[in-house]
């Protein structure tokens, strides 16, 4: 869960779902899990790096992806 995204998603194996947003601004967004999972779950913190999309298709030829 992304606080600032005002959105949340549950994983359920075996289920694909998919999320669409916009990020209107540039930065890094903390996020951490939404639902007590076992006994890691206070551990279970991540983050989102949103950049510009010049950046990020820099970034995606660099990967050795994108035209």
């Amino acid at each position: 869960y992304v606080p600032q995204f005002l959105i949340k998603r549950d994983a359920v194996p075996g289920i694909k779902n998919t999320i669409t947003l916009t990020i209107d601004r540039a930065g890094t967004y903390s996020g951490q899990c939404a639902e007590f999972c076992g006994l890691l779950h206070s551990e279970m913190r991540f983050s989102i790096r949103a950049v510009e999309p010049a950046a990020f298709d820099a970034w995606l030829r660099q990967q050795g992806g994108g035209s």
